[in-house]
């Protein structure tokens, strides 16, 4: 089989626009995955960069024309690109793929619904507004894969679908977050993740350490790329790290007296993962697939309420060593159960079905 991967959606192919990071990862490692444990298996992968750009090797450059939206002169381009390369089925963001017949079969692959998010109804349940041409991509395609049973489960809703159209494919954790590493920073301090799911809530919490700081270690440590909420004044001592691989992660997760990630919206839970994976305590909330790939392992809170933090850093900075090995122990064998092989197995079992 040749299988066809698109990395580009409507975020990458804006000029400006900010990339996923976390949904880039999952693909590149996803195919990486592919690659390595499945010999029959062909992967070209179709990216949105320029001509001429830092396109690497079975990489596909597809430059949409300069109009608005960038995804609706993109998708013919795709089209034609996944033809040429007589792909026997093509995996892509709902907002590239094109509707209507083609010579491969399509499989829908949506990594979060942040881009569709309308509000927060009055229950306080997050309302989602599905464009016209995602749905009907969605509805017409072979097969739609995302990330966890979560995202699974509100996909279904907005489409009409069964659950059983769409596949689960969760992400892995490479092996490397639970190999020892020196520390890149001098302890102590506390790790968050900045993504789109974590920058809205981030003041909130800066202002809480503000007023509690006896919670907080003395420095924070900034992993993930510049984003257009980004505080131009952390008002504490920040260490900024914008490219941060994960060897880097690694080591400053597994020196770390904690690992904050507030956010909502997060339909795949792979920064949580990583910290799990190299025996970090963690701080989140029980919103969107975290606690479905953490179990009970982290310490939750309320991100929206800075009194939610505060009770929930003083439970643990009250835990025993003895507590806190325990929750090691137990969020290294939760993490360990997530591999990017297992990963790329349920992607290639939804393209087979579709092909």
């Amino acid at each position: 089989m040749l299988l066809g991967v698109c990395t580009a959606n409507d975020a990458t192919l804006r000029a400006g626009a900010v990339e996923n990071p976390l949904e880039a990862e999952y693909l590149a490692r996803t195919v990486e995955a592919l690659a390595a444990k499945h010999a029959d298996i062909e992967c070209r992968v179709f990216s949105g960069v320029a001509p001429g750009g830092p396109a690497g090797d079975g990489v596909t450059p597809v430059s949409p024309r300069v109009v608005f939206p960038f995804s609706r002169s993109y998708r013919p381009g795709l089209r034609r690109a996944a033809s040429a390369a007589r792909v026997d089925v093509l995996v892509a963001h709902p907002s590239v793929l094109s509707a209507g017949k083609a010579d491969h079969d399509r499989v829908a692959f949506i990594f979060d619904l942040l881009p569709w998010r309308k509000r927060t109804g009055p229950s306080g349940v997050v309302e989602y507004a599905l464009p016209r041409h995602v749905a009907k991509v969605c509805r017409d395609a072979q097969g739609i894969v995302c990330p966890s049973r979560e995202a699974q489960r509100i996909c279904a809703g907005l489409l009409g679908v069964g659950l059983e159209r769409i596949t689960v494919a969760p992400p892995g954790v490479h092996p490397l977050f639970s190999e020892p590493m020196p520390p890149l920073v001098a302890p102590p301090y506390c790790v968050t993740a900045l993504t789109p799911y974590t920058a809205p809530l981030l003041p909130a919490v800066l202002e809480t350490a503000k007023k509690r700081p006896e919670l907080f270690p003395p420095t924070l440590v900034v992993t993930g790329p510049p984003m257009p909420d980004e505080p131009k004044d952390w008002g504490m001592p920040v260490i900024r790290v914008e490219s941060c691989p994960p060897r880097a992660r690694a080591a400053l997760l597994q020196h770390a007296a904690f690992f904050l990630y507030p956010a909502l919206h997060d339909l795949s839970g792979m920064p949580v993962l990583e910290a799990l994976r190299a025996g970090t305590p963690v701080v989140t909330s029980r919103a969107g697939a975290l606690p479905e790939v953490s179990g009970s392992v982290p310490f939750f809170c309320d991100p929206e309420s800075s009194a939610s933090l505060v009770q929930t850093l003083r439970r643990l900075a009250e835990e025993t060593p003895r507590e806190r090995r325990e929750r090691v122990a137990t969020g290294r064998v939760v993490a360990q159960d997530h591999e990017w092989g297992r990963c790329a197995w349920k992607l290639l079992s939804a393209a087979k079905r579709a092909g």
